[in-house]
């Protein structure tokens, strides 16, 4: 696994892992866990937020996805590789329409 993505419809999460098409050279992490990029937004915020990117060590990334759910975010984690910068660039780029798509989806909790 490469990644996951993470994404909510009609209140409902889906989550996706995912491989890499072209997997280049894994950038080191730490003796605590892989290096990966991050990309999140509020799930309830459809239309009026940016996603933000961001690069962390994560011990266990599963775990990290589920406490980002829990607190009602939405988003893509991934191993950071050699060639995964466009990879999640591509990804950020697509977000915006789906923030767009989704506006009329807003959760009110």
């Amino acid at each position: 696994m490469d990644g996951i993505e993470f994404f909510k419809n009609n209140n409902e999460y889906t989550v996706n892992l995912f491989d890499y098409k072209e997997k280049g050279e894994k950038v080191p992490g730490s003796d605590m866990g892989d290096f990966y990029h991050i990309i999140v937004m509020p799930s309830n915020h459809y239309g009026d937020y940016v996603p933000e990117k961001t690069e962390a060590i994560l011990t266990s990334p599963l775990h990290f996805v589920e406490r980002l759910m829990n607190d009602n975010f939405v988003g893509v984690i991934a191993k950071v590789t050699t060639t995964s910068e466009d990879v999640m660039q591509k990804v950020l780029e697509s977000l915006m329409p789906y923030n767009l798509e989704n506006e009329g989806n807003q959760n009110d909790e």
